[in-house]
């Protein structure tokens, strides 16, 4: 049985603000997550009910850890300022970059330093998995290498990642361990374009890349039997939504939840959050959020970025206060206690609860 107690207590405080109504719920906003202190949000990941931020700003680069997200939201300090430091070996201005979690560690690709730092959820010890050394010496990088974006295999616990540079896929399998998966060449083959705006990973580690360039599809490719194909394409997805004139796949919001299922923000005109089930695309493809859900809802934006899971639908992560933005984590509510919401019937749950 799914764990509703922090989004029951989210969507209480949607409730109480008059945001009845909305189809997502803010589990968490910037105040309570870096204490006020003038850090923005990065990234984050959600493991179970426990969100982690990754926050920078005025020299105060961090991990957080939200413990009972969307209830309580017991925050602390994860991985200090001093401590992603010394992992990194320098004192950069600040860190950017994509936090992800594998297994009992949480993942940063680093774009300051381009680097693969590895953190202990529990400690926050952090210690670097893959140094720029290695990074510069993959075959083909002229100069150093760029870490972009990607996800974690939540079987394997293994890390694949775009490299700007030579335009490739790679895979960590330990301490500086990189192996290439899909050159520019066989990328481009795939997607139609060296150069993706998604990447995710299942737990078969089938890969499904996103194309923010024409032709903007979703494509897979399964390293075990080498086949690959397009799943959704940019008709598909304005059919989908019966308007608009294009799409955009991001690279920062773009994940395959716990079910199998692919999601990702459009970008396009208008706006929106997609969802489809890969092994039934056209059947499955479905709006999560309009544009206009989503800037009626707690954001009040209709962009986002660090897809991740809370309650087995997505949630996310909005690091922007422009044009009137909310900054904080976010998730759809579970179907059950979205149509509870709409009946009015969150109080009747609650009495069966404590019955």
């Amino acid at each position: 049985m799914k764990k509703t107690t922090g989004l029951c207590a989210a969507l209480t405080v949607a409730l109480a603000s008059g945001a009845a109504s909305s189809q997502y719920v803010q589990l968490a906003d910037l105040p309570t997550i870096n204490g006020g202190d003038g850090t923005i949000l990065i990234s984050g990941t959600i493991v179970g009910d426990t969100g982690f931020a990754m926050l920078s700003g005025s020299g105060l680069q961090r991990i957080v850890k939200i413990e009972d997200l969307g209830g309580a939201n017991i925050v602390s300090e994860l991985t200090s300022t001093a401590a992603l430091n010394t992992a990194l070996g320098e004192v950069p201005s600040g860190i950017s970059g994509t936090l992800l979690a594998s297994g009992s560690d949480l993942i940063i690709l680093e774009n300051t330093t381009d680097q693969i730092v590895k953190i202990d959820q529990m400690t926050g010890a952090a210690s670097l998995l893959v140094d720029d050394t290695t990074l510069d010496g993959l075959p083909g990088v002229s100069g150093a290498a760029t870490v972009s974006f990607g996800d974690v295999n939540p079987t394997t616990g293994n890390v694949f990642f775009y490299e700007g540079d030579t335009d490739s896929v790679y895979e960590v399998t330990g301490t500086n361990a990189v192996s290439v998966v899909l050159s520019d060449t066989e990328l481009a083959s795939i997607t139609g374009d060296d150069t993706p705006g998604g990447l995710g990973v299942d737990g078969s580690g089938v890969l499904y890349f996103g194309q923010s360039t024409s032709p903007e599809n979703v494509s897979f490719f399964d390293p075990s039997d080498m086949s690959s194909g397009t799943l959704i394409t940019e008709a598909d997805v304005l059919a989908a939504q019966g308007s608009g004139t294009d799409i955009g796949i991001s690279s920062t919001a773009f994940t395959v939840l716990s079910d199998g299922s692919v999601v990702f923000a459009n970008t396009g005109t208008p706006d929106n959050f997609v969802s489809f089930d890969p092994a039934d695309p056209a059947g499955t493809l479905a709006i999560v959020l309009s544009e206009a859900e989503l800037l009626a809802g707690p954001a009040a934006v209709d962009a986002a970025i660090a897809f991740s899971e809370f309650d087995g639908e997505v949630a996310w992560f909005n690091l922007s206060a422009a044009g009137g933005g909310v900054p904080g984590i976010y998730a759809v509510p579970e179907p059950t206690t979205a149509a509870l919401l709409g009946l009015g019937g969150l109080a009747m749950m609650r009495r069966r609860r404590s019955a």
